[in-house]
């Protein structure tokens, strides 16, 4: 994923499309209007992602709130024969209850302050394995920006914001807030804006009140993201946890001895790209065979229950299928063709599981950008 992805996630929140009804390219979007998408795309912005994608302050303390004025004549000389004789329990503690400062020092320690603006980020800083994770109290926390509306976020809910650098190279990145004692939510831009980081999100990866999670495929750096981390009520005084874990990428085929494509099995959000090549698979809904290239995941389904699949995108006409155990051959599930609303193509799956199998997902239907939610649940 390039600076085209940037450019087609802008055309996912201010682009309209202009009918439906069969295949399309990126060249058939036409025209401007605001999206309502499914949570994973949002439908207010106002800036291009073209660009590619408090602290706690301790108060000034005057010479007088640390001791009175003292005169030479107030201070006794030290008896130089019992001075050395004197412990600790000899020396009476100073009183607390004239201090200024003693309800301070009573308040517990909340660690710094999270980065409440695009004008401090915090910056995401990944060690030699690619990884990173934070933990801070959203008791500290301002309300500054709201994510897509399909992750909705009440107004003045208190979040935070990060700024990653994806280094050179195609990378998987994976974003998520496993650990979290508050409920979150999370937001992905290109640009650190409140239109750009309203753009993608994820809520509720695979239960309701559990962690957040989204996935960049095959991203290609150097590229710097912002991350919001947004809460769900206005009181929020929990914690949240930011981890960000870099991959390498996985392949956009079925599985070969070197590699092997992305696992989405814990549920989440996929940010991704069709690019032209590699027209292997075909879905038994698609009209047309072998016409377009696709993106493959792996997942082992959950052992009792369902999975929900939605692919949403403005570029082309979505079409997933799903198959059973075999990448190449294996029994196909279900497969759902994409529709327009008029702004956007959607495709939505779900299929009840009643074991824990593996199976593969498929992207197809045409070219460009796509936004891939799966919710095991």
């Amino acid at each position: 994923m390039t600076q085209a992805l940037a450019v087609s996630l802008f055309l996912f929140a201010i682009a309209g499309v202009a009918g439906c009804g069969g295949t399309t390219r990126s060249g058939d979007v036409a025209q401007t209007a605001d999206v309502a998408t499914n949570e994973t795309v949002g439908d207010d912005t106002a800036a291009s992602l073209d660009a590619r994608v408090a602290d706690q302050q301790d108060p000034d303390l005057e010479p007088s709130d640390v001791a009175p004025d003292l005169e030479p004549s107030d201070v006794a000389p030290p008896d130089a024969a019992t001075t050395n004789d004197t412990d600790a329990s000899d020396v009476a503690p100073p009183d607390a209850a004239t201090s200024d400062d003693a309800d301070a020092a009573l308040e517990p320690d909340l660690g710094p302050a999270p980065p409440g603006n695009c004008s401090a980020p915090g910056e995401i800083v990944l060690d030699n394995d690619g990884r990173f994770s934070v933990t801070r109290s959203f008791l500290l926390a301002s309300s500054d920006y709201e994510p897509s509306s399909r992750c909705s976020s009440p107004t003045g809910a208190p979040d935070a914001v990060y700024r990653l650098n994806v280094p050179e190279g195609t990378h998987d990145v994976e974003i998520d807030t496993v650990g979290s004692t508050a409920n979150t939510i999370l937001a992905l831009g290109f640009d650190c804006t409140p239109a750009g980081l309203s753009q993608v999100c994820n809520d509720d990866a695979d239960q309701p009140g559990g962690p957040s999670r989204i996935w960049l495929h095959r991203v290609t750096g150097p590229l710097e993201l912002y991350i919001l981390v947004d809460s769900h009520a206005p009181d929020e005084s929990g914690s949240f946890t930011l981890n960000v874990q870099l991959n390498n990428p996985g392949a956009d085929g079925c599985p070969t001895i070197s590699a092997a494509p992305l696992d989405i099995s814990a549920g989440g959000t996929v940010v991704g790209s069709l690019v032209a090549g590699g027209q292997l698979q075909n879905g038994s809904c698609q009209p047309v065979k072998n016409a377009w290239p696709e993106a493959v995941f792996r997942l082992t389904s959950p052992a009792d229950g369902t999975m929900s699949f939605e692919v949403l995108s403005n570029q082309f006409t979505p079409a997933i299928y799903l198959r059973q155990s075999s990448c190449s051959a294996g029994t196909e599930l279900g497969c759902s063709l994409g529709a327009s609303d008029g702004q956007i193509w959607s495709s939505t799956l779900e299929l009840t599981s009643s074991g824990s199998t593996t199976h593969y997902l498929f992207v197809d239907g045409g070219t460009g950008s796509y936004v891939l939610t799966y919710r095991p649940h």
